[in-house]
């Protein structure tokens, strides 16, 4: 990958192939999707896979420049970040104002298209264009309005306008991003009132999910639930981030999850997949995540100061390649391995890398 272009391949991008229009059904199409990103090998010229930049990537990076502000080199990424992000909102028909992929997607929970938009592309992009100041005042009241009117159930932000499935990372993702919008002045009173209410009642539902060590499952569904450490992360957050709409026991319930998380998917500083589970994949998001989920709990004194120093001198020695980028898995003789990947590997490394620094300057860490 170009790092000032932000172009590259993704560990989900198999069902951009030219052999998946062929492919019908779920089973088929995991199939693919899963040969793809399991394969030693890089199949994606063979399968004609090409690079791409996708928004929910340059968005992640936006917000990560936007806490080194004041530094001319990251000045001119950030408005570049901005602008580029910005570009990819969907601008007209029903879904207008959100983000989505770039590629088809096949979960276990269902199947969406490329450009359907879904909470965490426009989650991530949505935060990256206010970071920015990238976005204007109809874009805005398009992307409040969108957000509700495709993805807010009445209890909770699905994934995307088809889903009826509660993902609790997704749904509160979507609860942190509209308490946000409705704080911006930007928007007529009545709409930032649907919002917030919509951002309170969201986050109300996953806290009422938590479970009694601490954690959330995946999803409120059959096969879904399974806990792993990044999106543990994204609820720690999306939840920081609401604690000024919450009551106060809120912040209890963040309690719980944060010494979940630090005690169960975390192993002498390093970030576990899943709880208590060292033989996990060994991924750069989740370590990544993990970091950024460091400097957190660092910061909000959940963990001593020392930890996010450990993760860091993980992450580099792990995942650094000499050629100068974070590689896709700690396992350097698979060919595929040493793959970059932006929006998985690339720019959540530039976040929790941001994170680091702003914590260490007592700036903001969000």
């Amino acid at each position: 990958m170009d790092t000032i272009d932000w172009r590259g391949v993704d560990p989900y991008d198999g069902l951009l192939s030219p052999v998946a229009r062929a492919l019908r059904g779920r089973a088929t199409r995991q199939m693919l999707l899963q040969a793809v990103r399991r394969s030693p090998l890089n199949l994606r010229a063979l399968l004609r896979i090409p690079p791409r930049r996708m928004a929910a990537t340059t968005g992640l990076a936006a917000s990560a420049t936007a806490r080194l502000a004041g530094d001319p080199f990251w000045e001119c990424q950030l408005s570049r970040l901005g602008r580029w992000t910005a570009q990819g909102q969907i601008a007209h028909g029903p879904h207008q104002g959100l983000w989505g992929y770039e590629f088809d997607v096949q979960t276990r929970w269902g199947f969406y298209a490329a450009k359907t938009p879904n909470v965490v592309a426009t989650s991530f992009a949505a935060h990256g264009c206010l970071d920015a100041q990238a976005l204007r005042g109809k874009e805005l009241e398009r992307l409040g309005q969108g957000l509700l009117r495709n993805l807010w159930r009445g209890e909770f932000f699905a994934y995307t306008p088809q889903s009826t499935v509660l993902i609790h990372n997704a749904n509160l993702l979507g609860a942190a991003l509209a308490g946000r919008l409705s704080a911006t002045g930007q928007l007529d009173d009545g709409l930032r009132s649907d919002l917030r209410s919509a951002a309170v009642m969201g986050a109300g539902t996953t806290l009422r999910h938590q479970r009694a060590d601490g954690s959330w499952p995946y999803g409120d569904s059959k096969g879904l639930d399974w806990v792993d450490g990044f999106h543990t992360v994204y609820n720690l957050l999306s939840l920081d981030r609401l604690m000024w709409l919450l009551e106060s026991d809120a912040e209890k319930a963040i309690d719980r999850g944060a010494r979940f998380y630090f005690d169960h998917l975390f192993r002498d500083g390093i970030p576990l997949y899943y709880p208590d589970r060292s033989s996990g994949p060994s991924d750069i998001n989740n370590v990544a995540t993990g970091l950024r989920g460091a400097v957190w709990g660092a910061r909000r004194g959940k963990v001593p100061d020392h930890l996010p120093g450990r993760v860091f001198e993980y992450l580099v020695a792990a995942f650094w390649d000499a050629s100068g980028y974070f590689r896709a898995a700690a396992n350097r003789w698979k060919p595929s391995a040493k793959l970059n990947f932006p929006r998985w590997g690339a720019a959540p490394a530039l976040d929790a890398l941001s994170t680091l620094i702003a914590w260490h300057r007592g700036g903001s860490c969000l």
